[in-house]
């Protein structure tokens, strides 16, 4: 628990010390016959997302992931509420910089949406987690006013961001077709009396 209040609080300050630009760029594309891909860089801040095993995340909401395809030196896994989480398994440290990784899954639904709400709501956004790196490949430091001592050792970030992902089945349709199976069902009972 200690780790998780340390771990936020320093994206507070991080991100209230950057405010600007975003760490990530992803394009979601849907291939329209279930697979949905993901390139993943580095954003327009001048800052990105870094980290060695199991430092560095991309978590997205999904539904109904029949499979996913990783780049190298990265692994995933599907929750039980089809949540893949690709996690990288290199030992040395990986960069999320201009060098593009491409992430896969394949659905069984294969219409899309727009994946762009709060955590905790339905169709909410992805997001990454890792260190957080400067431009000159540095780990970024925040430093006091006075004295240039350092604040904290290194900083843990996350973002959020929206992407496409497959639908969830309406569950009125099957509703509708248990209805219609009871109404057809009646129906036959009453004319046979």
């Amino acid at each position: 628990m200690k780790f998780f209040k340390l771990f936020f609080l320093s994206q507070i300050i991080l991100f209230n010390c950057i405010g600007f630009g975003t760490m990530l760029n992803i394009v979601s594309t849907n291939e329209g016959n279930g697979k949905f891909t993901y390139k993943v860089s580095a954003g327009t801040a001048p800052y990105f997302f870094g980290g060695k095993t199991d430092l560095l995340k991309i978590v997205l909401p999904s539904e109904n992931v029949i499979e996913t395809y990783n780049p190298e030196g990265w692994s995933s896994t599907v929750d039980v509420d089809n949540t893949v989480t690709w996690i990288c398994t290199n030992s040395a440290i990986t960069f999320i910089d201009s060098n593009e990784f491409i992430f896969s899954l394949i659905s069984d639904n294969i219409e899309q949406t727009n994946y762009n709400n709060s955590f905790g709501e339905f169709y909410s956004k992805g997001f990454v987690q890792g260190e957080v790196y400067s431009n000159d490949y540095s780990l970024y430091y925040l430093k006091s006013g006075s004295g240039n001592k350092v604040a904290s050792a290194n900083i843990a970030g996350y973002e959020t961001f929206a992407f496409i992902g497959p639908v969830v089945p309406e569950p009125f349709l099957f509703i509708n077709c248990y209805l219609l199976f009871i109404i057809y069902y009646r129906r036959k009972f009453k004319s046979t009396f």
